[in-house]
């Protein structure tokens, strides 16, 4: 992503957190990064695509971050901590501080949607990643680490909607971690 294309996400995202994307023009976006509406059409040519754009930055940054954190994390229990930490509870933020925000994280069209998609399935892989050392004993326990990684994305991105605040979301998160960290050392 060039220089460019990562101001317009940045104004983007603040934007459509601010307005949801739905109320969001590319008029709105221009201004918010600085550029005439024109030039915003030479680097994303709809609404459709800058929303795409910003989801695929936000999850680049986080498993930027997350993988980063990894690396000298000595346990599995650390190491889902910090995905948690990362990859999670910041879009529960972003969604309770802006309810407009929704649109963002839960997808505002089929478009987003298959953005969103491809983005659950980057973390996912990441995690498989993750649990491949774990191999051994998840096969002692019946699992592999992609199924695993699965069930880790899909219960953590559902208890960020369930959740009734970041309290609920963390003791969710906690029992998540404890039953992985169980199945792992079988």
């Amino acid at each position: 992503m060039t220089e460019r294309e990562e101001h317009i996400v940045e104004a983007a995202a603040r934007v459509f957190t601010r307005y949801g994307v739905k109320r969001t023009t590319m008029n709105d976006i221009a201004g918010e990064a600085g550029l005439v509406r024109q030039t915003l059409y030479t680097v994303y040519k709809s609404k459709d695509e800058v929303l795409c754009a910003v989801i695929r930055h936000y999850t680049d940054q986080a498993l930027e971050e997350v993988r980063r954190q990894w690396e000298t994390a000595g346990s599995l229990g650390e190491k889902l901590d910090i995905y948690f930490d990362v990859a999670i509870l910041p879009s529960f933020r972003m969604v309770r501080e802006s309810p407009d925000a929704d649109d963002v994280i839960s997808g505002f069209n089929s478009i987003s949607k298959d953005a969103l998609d491809r983005a659950f399935e980057r973390k996912r892989l990441a995690l498989a990643e993750m649990l491949a050392p774990e191999a051994e004993a998840l096969a002692r326990s019946g699992e592999t680490a992609d199924t695993l990684a699965d069930f880790i994305q899909s219960a953590s991105a559902k208890f960020k909607h369930a959740a009734r605040d970041e309290t609920h979301l963390t003791t969710l998160l906690g029992t998540l971690k404890a039953v992985v960290i169980a199945v792992a050392e079988r």
